[in-house]
């Protein structure tokens, strides 16, 4: 993740539906970058996570989802600040995408907060 903006991005609600957090989401300090890491368990379901950002007052919601067999990877961006965020989207070892999201697996994000 890549906080261009002048907040402190604090998660909560942080789930892994599906997978395990190798790295959890981390407090993102102003102007800085950090990342986290979700992967498949042994089965066919993939991962899929979400959390909830602080944005000042205001808050938003990562959600993402990769399955391994069936399905198409995902990812939802909401709440009050969803529009200071945009991301690209990476399958293994193909090239960034901005505003697709091919299917394969592993899916990469980032996410840029303006």
């Amino acid at each position: 993740m890549i906080n261009n903006s002048g907040n402190t991005l604090t998660p909560s609600g942080i789930t892994a539906s599906y997978g395990k957090w190798v790295i959890q989401p981390p407090t993102i300090d102003a102007n800085s970058v950090n990342g986290f890491w979700i992967q498949d368990k042994a089965g066919t379901a993939g991962s899929e996570g979400s959390m909830t950002y602080s944005y000042g007052s205001d808050n938003i919601k990562l959600h993402f989802y990769c399955p391994t067999m069936i399905g198409n990877n995902t990812v939802e961006v909401t709440g009050s600040a969803a529009s200071h965020v945009t991301y690209r989207t990476k399958v293994g070892d193909g090239s960034w995408k901005t505003g697709s999201i091919d299917k394969g697996h592993p899916l990469s994000i980032e996410f840029t907060i303006s």
